[in-house]
């Protein structure tokens, strides 16, 4: 795990080379916790966990609430879809399913949102619920596809207004 801070007014030179926060999001082969200036967790009741619905999703779902269950925090799976992308809702049926069977202890609940940009999209969500920590994944790229890749986790760490868990997964 590698813990990282960052600040809330980036000059204009870092916001289009990137911070260095946001290059060791991008290239880091393990967990980052990023923290945001003048917001350091004193407790952990309520998380949100960013999930885009992949297969791998319930697996890291699942090793979050391990590594984070001696605070039994309520975790609210939020999935993202964009304003201007599909207009049915997303059936996220298999994925309560999955926690409703199998994680009993876990007090979990699911969201959609919808919005133009998924950054201003969480950090709405993250005031709306009181969350602290928020969670997303991300795969680790290699140096071609950082480079073709727009990162939303990236874009994230540079705007959160919680504290930021990127958990990553194994490529």
């Amino acid at each position: 795990l590698i813990v990282m801070p960052t600040h809330d007014d980036h000059p204009l030179l870092e916001k289009w080379l990137g911070t260095v926060t946001a290059s060791i999001v991008s290239t880091a082969p393990c967990h980052v916790l990023v923290l945001p200036e003048n917001n350091i967790p004193r407790q952990l009741n309520t998380l949100a966990y960013a999930t885009d619905l992949k297969e791998t999703d319930s697996y890291h779902i699942w090793e979050v609430s391990k590594l984070l269950e001696p605070y039994h925090p309520i975790m609210r799976c939020v999935h993202w879809q964009s304003d201007r992308g599909q207009t049915k809702p997303i059936d996220m049926s298999d994925l309560e399913n999955f926690f409703a069977d199998n994680v009993p202890a876990l007090q979990i609940n699911f969201h959609q949102l919808s919005g133009a940009d998924l950054a201003d999209s969480l950090n709405e969500f993250t005031d709306t619920w009181a969350v602290d920590l928020l969670v997303m994944s991300s795969p680790y790229r290699g140096f071609w596809e950082r480079l073709f890749h727009a990162s939303q986790t990236r874009k994230m760490a540079l705007k959160t207004k919680v504290p930021l868990l990127i958990v990553r997964e194994e490529g």
